[in-house]
């Protein structure tokens, strides 16, 4: 839409001017952003960019918590849930979630939590986290998710302003892994974080508990609440005494590749404005479980922080979760094309195998193909050779062909 009305305005010969706070871009010299009569001002579009901690969206609010930063002029007046996904788990994890339907999501309350501990590394977080999981899975218990991962461990953690906005506070996975992915997963056996606060959630409180791992073989549907006093330790006597409810079958893996096609410094304008494309550490990509990806984080801008920072999003692919997936090589008569990257669970033989995504040297603009492209318009003004415009497409269809690829799963044994 912008791009749009700015060509349009370019085609009428109307002259664009944007404002934000005291700045003004794209006028005159002196010009005066003070005067509002027309006749002194000829054809001009007027652009006010309104403050983000003021009028935020969904990365400002839900996640980096702008209207905290110093300066900032308090509690937004409005915030849009856009590039928030999924929005429901959101606005229920901020309390934001108005209807009251706690009972319709829980007929038969079953939770499971857990203390989860502040301070550790990023493999530590996700070791506790999915511990707990398993635990909630052989239970048939809903994982109430945890709301003290470690801040520290984002990229974005300077860099953004989360040591200054969650100060003294904790964060939630959806920091540092694809809340999209986790839940499409997971689901049926999580609830987010923010459930803890909820007043009928506090009602049940009195029905917990607290149980270990001597007991929690013996645990029945009687208590709406049950508390692990320790997490590795229950998951432990759970393998040992109930072995067929380990969920070996949920537990899948894939090779994780870095998004290049996702980040803005690989972007065409990025690199036409002489800035070299960026590059990843080669031992982010690796194998992970599957909902599980901490190069994939969209609703938080890791896509978007070295541009805007200098600061790459360097977290492990895999979340840095222990022990979980290897990389195996796949026999010989495997029905597996050349090239791919096959992962199995460390406690299992079977490996699953992907082919990873390709890599175009930049990422070209998403709208190419549309009546908004400045390609196409170039190109319509006798700019350009067909051959290139060719070209340029060509290497736009390669930077979207991952989204085909993702369906080419086989199962193999390796040696």
């Amino acid at each position: 839409g912008g791009r749009a009305t700015l060509d349009t305005a370019e085609t009428a010969g109307v002259r664009a001017v944007f404002l934000y706070g005291d700045a003004v871009f794209g006028a005159p010299p002196g010009y005066d952003s003070g005067l509002w009569n027309s006749s002194d001002r000829g054809r001009e579009l007027i652009v006010r960019v309104l403050d983000p901690t003021v009028i935020a969206h969904g990365m400002n609010y839900f996640w980096r918590r702008a209207h905290k930063l110093r300066g900032s002029k308090g509690p937004p007046l409005l915030a849009h849930a856009n590039g928030v996904a999924p929005k429901e788990y959101f606005l229920r994890d901020r309390g934001l979630w108005l209807v009251s339907d706690f009972h319709l999501r829980f007929p038969e309350p079953l939770f499971l939590t857990y203390d989860h501990p502040t301070g550790e590394s990023l493999g530590g977080d996700f070791g506790f986290l999915f511990s707990a999981v398993e635990v909630a899975i052989s239970l048939g218990r809903k994982l109430v998710l945890p709301a003290t991962m470690n801040c520290g461990n984002s990229p974005a953690y300077e860099a953004f302003g989360l040591n200054e906005t969650y100060a003294g506070e904790g964060c939630t996975l959806d920091h540092f892994t694809s809340a999209v992915f986790f839940l499409e997963r997971f689901e049926q056996w999580m609830v987010e974080a923010g459930i803890a606060e909820h007043p009928d959630f506090a009602k049940l409180r009195p029905n917990t508990t607290v149980v270990t791992p001597d007991d929690i073989a013996h645990l029945d549907n009687s208590t709406a609440i049950a508390h692990l006093s320790d997490v590795f330790g229950c998951r432990q006597a759970l393998r040992v005494a109930r072995p067929s409810d380990v969920p070996f079958d949920t537990w899948r893996c894939r090779y994780h590749t870095w998004p290049a096609r996702h980040m803005a410094c690989r972007d065409q304008h990025y690199a036409a404005a002489g800035r070299p494309p960026c590059q990843h550490d080669p031992a982010q990509e690796v194998c992970g479980l599957r909902g599980l990806d901490c190069c994939e984080v969209m609703n938080g801008w890791s896509e978007k922080l070295e541009v805007f920072t200098g600061v790459p999003w360097s977290l492990p692919c895999d979340c840095g979760v222990p022990n979980a997936c290897v990389e195996v090589v796949p026999k010989e008569d495997a029905a597996v094309k050349p090239g791919s990257r096959c992962c199995r669970w460390s406690e299992t033989r079977k490996a699953t195998c992907h082919m990873p995504e390709g890599k175009t040297p930049i990422n070209i603009d998403e709208d190419f193909l549309t009546t908004t492209s400045p390609e196409l318009a170039r190109f319509a003004r006798g700019e350009g050779t067909p051959e290139a415009l060719l070209d340029m497409c060509m290497e736009w269809q390669r930077g979207r062909h991952y989204w085909r690829l993702e369906a080419a799963g086989h199962v193999a044994e390796d040696h």
